[in-house]
């Protein structure tokens, strides 16, 4: 069995997802402030799979790992990202948006699989939905570059 670890676990999506898979999670509640980046990437760097759901210094915890990672099939990163990579001017969307070019990049110029999960609202989804998304990214032996996922009512809700 693959080894998951995962950053922010301990509310909202990540709590959905470390409720629900065996995951070992590294937050601030357990002594992991991703403001201390190579403290989070010296503990992760030991498990087969990372999901990547904090949102303070997402894009540089995936690069380091990747780093390390890089030239290994076996290892694989899911970011979580959101649908507002693409659409919302702010800070959120545009990291969220370098969050999904870094996937790309790290595919084309390495062996790690890195797939980004970009989510719309959460509360239009259920979460048996949410969990069937990542299940999917981290149970297929082929890399799942980026999907979005979100509820149908989210494709009518005016922004």
């Amino acid at each position: 069995m693959k080894k998951i670890a995962m950053t922010g676990h301990t509310k909202g999506l990540g709590k959905i997802l470390f409720d629900n898979f065996e995951i070992d999670g590294f937050s601030r509640s357990n002594g992991y402030n991703t403001n201390n980046v190579d403290h989070v990437i010296s503990t992760i760097k030991k498990y087969d799979i990372f999901i990547n759901n904090v949102q303070h210094n997402q894009v540089d915890i995936a690069q380091k790992l990747w780093a390390l990672w890089k030239d290994n099939p076996k290892k694989k990163i899911i970011n979580i990202g959101s649908r507002a990579k693409d659409f919302i001017k702010t800070d959120y969307g545009f990291k969220k948006h370098m969050l999904s070019e870094f996937s790309k990049h790290a595919n084309f110029n390495g062996d790690c699989r890195v797939s980004c999960v970009n989510f719309g609202y959460l509360n239009k989804l259920t979460d048996k939905q949410i969990i069937e998304a990542v299940s999917y990214v981290l149970n297929v032996d082929y890399i799942v570059e980026e999907i979005t996922v979100f509820g149908y009512e989210d494709k009518h809700n005016n922004h």
